[in-house]
């Protein structure tokens, strides 16, 4: 059964006069599907990056794509070298914070 199948309150395929409709019309068709499956491996990896490397927690001075770009890249280096090292990754919590 499609995950979806009976969001619009009744069986069958979905009413089509509104935009929800629609997209789970589209969401019903194979194109649509593969389009769900990309969507959930890219939501996959990044629930891990914020468990991870706790990209939840931006400060409020970090702006912009490249200084959250290199805020993001310091975090996972800081994390690798924690695994490498000391090869527990509870201590991270210090550096990260």
């Amino acid at each position: 059964m499609w995950p979806f199948s009976g969001a619009t309150g009744g069986a069958g395929a979905p009413d089509e006069s509104t935009a929800r409709g629609q997209a789970l019309a589209f969401l019903q068709t194979p194109e649509g599907r593969a389009l769900y499956r990309e969507w959930t491996i890219i939501e996959q990896v990044n629930g891990q990056l914020k468990d991870v490397l706790r990209v939840t927690d931006i400060p409020y001075y970090v702006r912009g794509e490249v200084a959250v770009e290199r805020l993001v890249l310091a975090r996972l280096i800081l994390y690798n070298t924690a695994i490498l090292k000391c090869n527990a990754p509870q201590k991270l919590d210090r550096w990260l914070s």
